[in-house]
């Protein structure tokens, strides 16, 4: 699977050295809609974004304090970023204009700064409804 500013091995990489592969067809078809999703908004934005965390392995998402119920587990989420506070921001907006498309999307915030350090976005499940939740941490 490779799109124009997105491959599947940057959807799987991942820091804490454990083995991080699908072990499923749907979850390599959600990671193709992710990738595909991701690449819209890279059109719009027309700027790279940095993808910090998609697919997690079981192993991956518990070593980094994921939910059990994690979209990362079924390849329907991605942590990313511009590559400055701005366009973080300008990351952010593109994403709130085009909710209906998204299940959840989150901007985890500095404590101290307010800055966006990154933004989790989040695909529904194949033929279910987006809940559209926008919440900030």
């Amino acid at each position: 699977m490779r799109f124009k500013n997105f491959a599947l091995k940057e959807l799987l990489t991942t820091s804490t050295g454990l083995p991080n592969c699908p072990e499923t067809w749907e979850q390599l078809e959600n990671l193709q809609r992710l990738a595909g999703f991701l690449q819209c908004v890279r059109n719009i934005y027309g700027k790279p974004i940095i993808v910090n965390s998609a697919f997690r392995s079981e192993a991956v998402n518990e070593r980094v304090g994921g939910s059990k119920s994690s979209y990362h587990l079924k390849g329907l989420a991605a942590d990313i970023r511009g590559t400055d506070d701005k366009g973080n921001a300008e990351l952010l907006g593109i994403l709130k204009r085009n909710i209906s498309q998204i299940d959840q999307l989150i901007a985890y915030r500095s404590v101290t700064s307010k800055r966006i350090r990154f933004i989790h976005v989040g695909l529904p499940e194949e033929g279910i409804e987006p809940r559209k939740q926008v919440m900030e941490k």
